[in-house]
């Protein structure tokens, strides 16, 4: 008999919430042949692996059991793409945007499987929100375009949704066709816009962005069928005079993107060239010309000016501008945190708004940085957190097992908590310590989570090792947790757990840290007994 590999998973959807599934142990793994189980962030249900003799077993499995129910939660079932050469060469690959709020991942997958066979799909979720985009990916580039041809443009849910070819970031910023128009006349129109770039190629929408008395603000978009087209029009009409004044024409970016850019010009901008100093913890009895006497050895000064409120007072700050930067260079240097009058005044280079946020954000990364570098391994990641839980209550709960430099409950705008959030000890020992003793112990009636935290950096580098590993057979028995935190004591904490007494009293309140039997265990059987009997005898025949 050919011992032919059938790879698919089922995902488990729409549980109790209440539920709490937890990675488990080898033992089970090979039992239940599920090679892995995960939480998703999306859909609060488990993803299991299992493995099939036959192809032919699994496209039964499939067949019978997408979409059916399984202890009260609705199974979505497909094949599972072990190749990841497949996934990533971006074949059959489909980008949908402008979707329902009400669309979610099975719902995505019932509206494209009529065009072929989907390898994957997915709608993009954020603190449980539908972003209104999704992908699909089919397992042949025909199937895909048909979807495209026949879905894009058309009304599902009350919304017309865009359907097209995923393409890669990269690729999207080398083969751009969406123009971003800044400095516009006021009475610059749509038509007149469209009429002016429509010289260079086919546009296929243009818009002037409008205040809320349709007052031009300014700036639009012109976005072209070709990247060809765009691009020449980039270079022709960027500082091109258009109505009365001179426009600045560029490919459209996103905020984030945009963002990131100005920051690296600000970092590499050299800081010789600046001439306008501001000045700040001025003594209010210090005047303009008090302040003169005190800058003008270093060099000519232009202006300056001592900014005040309503009624004439000085508000502590102001500006020193000089004709020669080398002057003005002198001056910050030499006078910065020296004594003027009663005080002791601050002397920088003058920012503009932008550049100060450019540069606060730079300060507050570093250390941010430098925050994490200092507490690694020190930092907790706790969820599960019960909605009654607060700052207080969590650094109470974690107390015991060490000195806590902070505890935070992430929360929503309106206050709500999102039911994770952070603690973070002195040393690495008394985490490792608070790990051990609260990983799935019982508070308010939901057992915690535990974990060391993780940049979003570290959580990808060790997905992808991990994911890797399982392909090659290295990671026949370890826990895949897309991203997720760091399971090295997992399978040790779910032993000593379920096998050692229970430790009840811990906690004063009635909180309590006694052990509920893992939901998945009983699940992960069923979902076997169901596959087994779907999946039929190793025979080709149906």
């Amino acid at each position: 008999m050919t011992n032919t590999f059938c790879g698919y998973y089922a995902q488990v959807v729409n549980r109790d919430p209440s539920g709490s599934p937890m990675p488990i142990s080898s033992n089970i793994m090979k039992a239940a042949n599920i090679f892995g189980v995960d939480v998703t962030s999306n859909l609060l249900g488990l993803d299991f692996g299992v493995n099939l003799k036959l192809p032919v077993q699994g496209e039964r499995a499939i067949n019978k059991l997408n979409n059916t129910a399984l202890e009260g939660s609705v199974m979505r079932v497909m094949w599972s793409q072990h190749d990841p050469t497949a996934r990533k060469s971006g074949i059959g690959n489909v980008f949908v945007k402008n979707l329902s709020a009400w669309i979610d991942t099975i719902r995505l997958h019932e509206i494209f499987i009529e065009y072929g066979n989907i390898s994957s799909c997915k709608v993009q979720m954020s603190e449980g929100k539908n972003m209104g985009y999704g992908f699909v990916q089919f397992e042949s580039e025909l199937s895909a375009n048909a979807a495209i041809e026949n879905l894009n443009g058309t009304t599902i849910d009350g919304k017309q949704i865009h359907v097209g070819n995923f393409v890669r970031k990269s690729d999207r910023i080398a083969k751009y066709t969406n123009l971003y128009i800044k400095n516009l006349d006021v009475n610059i129109t749509e038509e007149r816009l469209r009429e002016k770039f429509s010289q260079f190629g086919e546009i296929t929408s243009i818009a002037i962005m409008k205040d809320d008395d349709s007052n031009s603000k300014g700036y639009g978009f012109v976005n072209f069928k070709n990247t060809e087209h765009a691009k020449s029009a980039v270079e022709a009409m960027n500082g091109a005079e258009f109505g009365f004044k001179n426009i600045y024409v560029g490919r459209a970016q996103k905020k984030a993107e945009r963002q990131q850019i100005l920051l690296q010009q600000f970092m590499e901008r050299p800081n010789l060239n600046y001439t306008n100093l501001y000045v700040k913890n001025l003594d209010p009895e210090v005047n303009i010309d008090i302040l003169k006497a005190k800058f003008s050895p270093f060099g000519e000064i232009t202006s300056m000016v001592i900014m005040n409120d309503d009624s004439g007072n000085s508000k502590g700050y102001g500006f020193v501008n000089y004709k020669e930067p080398g002057h003005a260079k002198l001056a910050m240097d030499l006078l910065n945190g020296t004594e003027l009058g009663l005080k002791t005044i601050y002397v920088g280079r003058a920012q503009k708004k932008s550049e100060r946020k450019l540069f606060l954000c730079r300060k507050y990364e570093k250390r941010r940085k430098e925050t994490l570098q200092k507490y690694k391994g020190a930092n907790l990641y706790v969820k599960y957190i019960h909605a009654d839980v607060d700052d207080d209550e969590l650094r109470s709960i974690f107390s015991q097992c060490g000195t806590i430099t902070s505890s935070k409950v992430m929360r929503h705008p309106n206050g709500v908590s999102k039911g994770f959030g952070f603690v973070c000890f002195t040393t690495h020992e008394e985490a490792n310590h608070a790990l051990i003793t609260l990983n799935r112990c019982i508070i308010h009636g939901k057992p915690l989570y535990v974990a060391i935290a993780q940049t979003k950096e570290e959580r990808l580098a060790q997905y992808q090792s991990q994911f890797f590993q399982h392909l090659s057979g290295a990671g026949n028995t370890s826990v895949i947790i897309p991203a997720g935190y760091n399971p090295f004591s997992y399978e040790y904490h779910l032993q000593s757990l379920v096998n050692s007494p229970s430790k009840a009293g811990l906690f004063q309140g009635g909180v309590s840290n006694e052990v509920a039997p893992p939901p998945w265990q009983a699940l992960s059987a069923k979902l076997k007994e169901v596959v087994q009997a779907a999946a039929g005898p190793t025979s080709s025949s149906s």
